[in-house]
């Protein structure tokens, strides 16, 4: 994690990005950005359409790869720039639009998924699923039922279950 000074406060940003730049053919979709995060904080990218906000987030996530001369600096290491299975392992998550769940499978088997198919790719343990759902939701406060079809909820609880 970021360094902190004696106070508590970070001394570190927990992420920097220094002159980032990407084209598509002629097209300029970032020039020059540059900008730090510290732990705690939480930052708004806001812009017309084609503005370069998506772009931008890609790179941060390691689906694109920005020109050279880019600096990426992720909880003390240095990047030319993230993979998408860097990104993610360090927390790295983006919620689009789109959200990208199954919505005929269980609140469990969207949230556990990826973590419990991992371990076990030819065998599903749905206990298993179910108990690492309800930990993730305990640790953050939410209270959904697991072992509903996720087209049951609001869109807002959709997007819940995807961060």
């Amino acid at each position: 994690m970021a360094d902190q000074a004696p106070d508590g406060s970070a001394s570190r940003p927990l992420l920097s990005l220094r002159n980032v730049n990407m084209m598509f053919g002629g097209v300029k979709a970032l020039k020059n950005v540059s900008f730090d995060v510290l732990p705690g904080e939480v930052h708004c990218l806001a812009g017309e359409n084609g503005s370069g906000k998506s772009t931008l987030i890609k790179v941060i996530t390691g689906v694109y790869k920005p020109e050279a001369g880019a600096e990426i600096h992720y909880d003390g290491q240095s990047y030319a720039h993230m993979s998408p299975v860097t990104a993610q392992a360090g927390g790295i998550q983006v919620i689009w639009q789109d959200l990208a769940l199954f919505p005929e499978m269980t609140v469990a088997e969207n949230i556990a998924f990826q973590t419990v198919i991992g371990r076990w790719p030819r065998l599903v343990n749905y206990a298993e699923m179910r108990r690492v759902a309800t930990n993730a939701l305990q640790r953050l406060g939410i209270t959904l039922d697991v072992d509903l079809a996720l087209h049951n909820f609001p869109i807002a609880q959709r997007q819940i279950v995807a961060i």
